[in-house]
């Protein structure tokens, strides 16, 4: 309501504070309720400087709650309070409820992954050679043949950037991205040369993973 008010009415709302010393022009801010008041009006002098415009001083907070708007601005809000709840209503309508709509949707839990997926993977760098290839496969199903999904060239990935896994140098920025419909994948990989493509292929991946076993975290204790 304040962020209405401010935008259809402006920054400031004036009127006066009452404080145990005097009662002062004042203004406060719609939206932080801090209260200001002039400390020199504009023709002023402080030493050699010459106010050209109001300098305006907040208040302590003790004394925010001491602000009383003039007559005009209080009749101005009491005749647009009622356009700044039908704005109020309709920006909700329009910004805010279709978001918080997706959010709800998108926080539901699903047993399926749809979007943008990566897959990646690693290869010693000493065995990357010109005619080295990676085969993709994917399928919906692990009791049905899998379905070629693409080649890639592994000069592609060059240059490699790469780590040492206590054995080999592993070229490890070797990946690709996949848009997905709803549904549940498994991904496998090989490598293929001049000699043919290995026998043996990668691990599965999945869209969701598979579970996994608990292990020894199950644990009991007296509530």
């Amino acid at each position: 309501m304040r962020l209405i008010r401010y935008l259809l009415e402006g920054r400031w709302e004036y009127g006066t504070c009452t404080t145990d010393f005097a009662r002062s022009k004042a203004r406060r801010h719609r939206l932080t309720g801090e209260v200001q008041f002039v400390l020199w009006r504009r023709g002023q002098r402080q030493g050699e400087h010459l106010y050209t415009a109001d300098y305006w001083h907040a208040y302590d907070r003790s004394w925010w709650k001491n602000f009383r708007p003039d007559q005009g601005d209080a009749n101005q809000n009491k005749h647009g309070k009622v356009m700044t709840n039908f704005i109020s209503r309709f920006l909700f309508a329009v910004f805010w409820l279709p978001s918080a709509l997706c959010a709800l949707a998108s926080s539901l839990p699903t047993n399926s992954v749809n979007g943008r997926v990566v897959l990646s993977w690693s290869y010693p760098t000493n065995l990357i050679t010109d005619d080295l290839r990676f085969n993709l496969y994917q399928t919906t199903n692990l009791n049905t043949p899998w379905l070629f999904l693409t080649n890639i060239p592994a000069t592609n990935f060059f240059p490699y950037q790469a780590a040492f896994d206590g054995t080999n140098w592993m070229a490890t920025n070797l990946c690709a991205q996949f848009d997905i419909q709803p549904a549940n994948y498994f991904f496998v990989a090989s490598a293929t040369n001049f000699w043919g493509e290995t026998s043996v292929t990668s691990n599965i991946v999945s869209t969701p993973p598979p579970p996994q076993p608990i292990n020894d975290s199950l644990r009991i204790r007296k509530k």
